[in-house]
């Protein structure tokens, strides 16, 4: 069941929780901003890609989370991912990440998101046999 979230519960969540959120640019945005962010995948998305190495396939996924997951010595909010997956031929993604990065800008995202696609055509990645 997923229920899209209205502007009524936006400025709820906003008033409640102001602060520990953040947009694609870096601002601080509040809780129910965030959510409704979230649930847009052209907002959340930064690249995905499917790898294809011999028989075996890897999905490379780039994205805004939007939550601040940097340690205390970062001066800048941690907000955006990229992680790459095993997949099998129909898809399905096969058990845990093989490969995490995360970063602060959009534009290091995109970056790491090339990273990580040339480190694994390259055999680079410890987990991909």
């Amino acid at each position: 069941m997923n229920k899209k979230i209205n502007e009524k519960e936006i400025e709820e969540m906003n008033k409640k929780f102001p602060t520990g959120h953040y947009d694609r640019k870096g601002k601080t945005i509040g809780l129910g901003t965030w959510a409704k962010l979230l649930e847009d995948k052209k907002y959340s998305i930064v690249e995905q890609k499917e790898v294809k190495i011999g028989k075996k396939v890897y999905f490379v996924s780039s994205v805004w989370l939007g939550i601040d997951y940097a340690f205390e010595d970062e001066k800048k909010p941690v907000i955006f991912e990229t992680m790459i997956f095993k997949r099998n031929n129909i898809k399905e993604l096969l058990g845990d990440d093989i490969y995490q990065d995360r970063y602060c800008t959009e534009q290091q995202a995109i970056a790491g998101h090339k990273k990580a696609i040339r480190l694994l055509k390259a055999g680079k990645i410890c987990n991909i046999k």
